[in-house]
């Protein structure tokens, strides 16, 4: 393949576009009507924080989507080999996969009746999360797992946490049903319907997606935004559908076949169009825009040296890949370990608000440290005259939060969060020869 990012791009839309087709098959094999199968198929193309996943840079754990969705269809018409491939191959998309590990266990128990297997997996899939939580991710790290400072407010280790949640769930649930989570729940399952609530058994597998971001203090978590979707998207459908299956059985008994379709294709339909939020021109839209400054773009990241570290906004981050350390651009940058730095001036994007992406640009054009190299279709490219050498520690979270606090640096504030949060930057390659 050619070595550009936009094949990743490609093949994420291509993958994400193929959930299309066990989507089809699941509702087919549940409810026998074609009709009502393609209607789902459909819903799921059109479906929202799909759709938003695929506009927002590239993301490994998307392949979860359409891979999951292939599991349950697997299960469903008794295909086990096809099961486990598919899981397998969604456990090497990010670390929180292994949590559907334990669920698929109690699925295959409680909905197709297998305890044997069932058990297996239950336990094989909590042996696998202890081993990556507690074991791997720290030993590569060289710390705990970094993320556990999103339930901070839920206990200081990740033991604490689920002692918390555990111990007085009905304090955790008042504490957390706040109106944006609410709100959160109703986007994800209205474009079905709602119909998942008739399909607790499916709804079981979206559990772990559930409770670890609607428990989080991340807004972008407990929102529900792109990518935090990835492993709920798959079992919104799977328990719509099989919702669907029993609404369709109760509307049948009560009223003609035919009625009973049409009623199950209307709830559909009004679900669909009730959430659809924006319409997939205005998609189109953004992605043609995005087209006609692609020259621009490729310019500005041309003038970025491979072993280089680069600051840039957010929606150019794929476009970096090959440099050596990439820093999204938000509120706790630390700018002086940047040697570049790419500022899209006519696109502010999250988390910067337009007033504090312009204050940052000002501040970056009037300032002695920086050189603006160029400046086309809102893109500049600035060069820090003299960057900080680069050290190893910075590597490690403690690290960062050691020069972050030295430099007076401010980090994100969240509500409901204990003090500050820092977001880990992305490294992508070893650092070259001469490498600063």
């Amino acid at each position: 393949m050619a070595p550009d990012p936009a094949v990743l791009l490609i093949v994420q839309t291509l993958g994400l576009a193929a959930g299309a087709v066990p989507v089809y098959l699941l509702a087919r094999h549940w409810m026998g009507d074609v009709r009502l199968a393609l209607l789902f198929a459909l819903s799921y193309l059109a479906y929202f924080p799909l759709r938003r996943l695929n506009l927002v840079n590239f993301h490994p754990e998307a392949f979860n989507v359409p891979l999951l969705l292939l599991a349950v269809w697997a299960l469903a018409v008794g295909r086990r080999a096809l099961f486990a491939a598919a899981l397998g191959v969604a456990l090497l998309t990010k670390e929180e996969t292994a949590l559907l590990v334990p669920m698929f266990g109690l699925y295959l128990w409680l909905r197709h009746r297998q305890p044997g297997w069932g058990l297996a997996l239950l336990v094989g899939g909590v042996a696998l999360i202890g081993l990556e939580l507690l074991v791997l991710i720290p030993a590569f790290r060289g710390e705990p797992y970094g993320y556990v400072a999103r339930y901070g407010h839920l206990g200081e280790s990740l033991g604490a946490v689920v002692g918390t949640v555990l111990g007085d769930p009905l304090r955790v649930l008042r504490q957390h049903l706040t109106w944006d989570r609410v709100v959160a729940l109703v986007r994800a399952f209205g474009p079905v319907g709602f119909l998942s609530a008739l399909a607790p058994t499916e709804l079981l597998l979206a559990l772990p997606n559930l409770v670890g971001n609607l428990l989080s203090c991340y807004p972008p978590q407990y929102r529900l935004h792109e990518p935090y979707t990835t492993t709920l998207t798959p079992f919104v459908f799977a328990s719509g559908i099989a919702g669907a299956r029993r609404a369709l059985t109760w509307l049948a008994s009560r009223w003609s076949p035919k009625a009973a379709v049409r009623g199950v294709a209307a709830l559909i339909m009004i679900g669909s169009a009730a959430f659809f939020w924006r319409l997939p021109v205005s998609d189109l839209r953004e992605v043609l825009a995005d087209r006609a400054s692609g020259e621009a773009r490729r310019q500005a990241v041309a003038q970025v040296p491979p072993g280089a570290s680069v600051v840039a906004s957010p929606h150019l981050v794929p476009h970096l890949t090959r440099r050596f350390l990439i820093y999204p651009l938000d509120q706790h940058t630390e700018l002086r370990q940047a040697h570049y730095i790419l500022v899209d001036a006519g696109r502010p994007t999250w988390p910067l608000s337009e007033a504090e992406h312009a204050e940052l640009t000002t501040r970056l054009r009037g300032h002695p440290s920086y050189e603006i190299m160029s400046e086309r279709g809102g893109l500049l490219v600035i060069r820090h005259v003299a960057p900080e050498p680069f050290s190893p520690a910075w590597l490690t979270d403690e690290g960062q939060r050691q020069r972050l606090r030295a430099v007076g640096t401010p980090a994100i504030r969240f509500e409901g969060c204990p003090g500050r949060v820092y977001l880990p930057y992305q490294r992508t390659g070893p650092p070259r020869a001469g490498q600063r």
